[in-house]
């Protein structure tokens, strides 16, 4: 079976106390098949310095240095240069269990979902999980019981765009194009 490459994209903006946790979680990845598209939005601090050093030993990291704009503009620019067949995106001050592109790429290829997402955990600096969100375990839900529930008070993991695995075509429709607003 061939393995669809999936484009993760890190918005990167004075991160550096948390900016190798994050990139050590998205190259250890059970799934391999990866573009890695770091966006160093204008930093000021050291994580510029450290996403060059991952770019050096890691082929599958495209590293973009360009002026501070935001992370919507980020996100975008992010987007323009991704060519996997599957989008993710992932903030730079967290990161991801080492399985989570796998899982969710299988769950999109068994429901032929369009999009997949995953649970939530809020952890301390030591890694301890404080608590989890997102109890609709397994379920598929059609569009308009998506958006009800994206409409609700306290879903926060369907608002975000940073645990979700996206078809490409999501973002790339053939009379329209998605991006992320300021």
């Amino acid at each position: 079976m061939k393995m669809e490459k999936i484009s993760i994209i890190v918005p990167v903006y004075n991160v550096e106390k948390y900016l190798k946790t994050c990139l050590d979680s998205i190259i250890n990845q059970t799934y391999q098949n990866l573009e890695i598209i770091l966006v160093d939005d204008g930093s000021t601090d050291n994580s510029g310095e450290i996403c060059e050093e991952y770019r050096k030993t890691d082929s599958r990291i495209i590293l973009i240095h360009k002026e501070n704009e935001g992370l919507s503009m980020a996100r975008n620019f992010g987007l323009d240069i991704a060519s996997g067949d599957y989008i993710s995106f992932v903030d730079s001050d967290d990161f991801i269990a080492r399985n989570m592109m796998e899982a969710l790429y299988n769950r999109l290829l068994e429901t032929q979902s369009d999009m997949a997402i995953c649970s939530i955990q809020h952890v301390d600096n030591t890694g301890k999980n404080l608590y989890s969100e997102f109890t609709f375990n397994d379920i598929v839900f059609g569009k308009d019981e998506f958006w009800k529930i994206y409409t609700s008070v306290g879903h926060t993991e369907c608002a975000v765009a940073w645990n979700k695995l996206y078809k490409r075509k999501i973002f790339f429709h053939i009379k329209s194009s998605i991006k992320f607003f300021v």
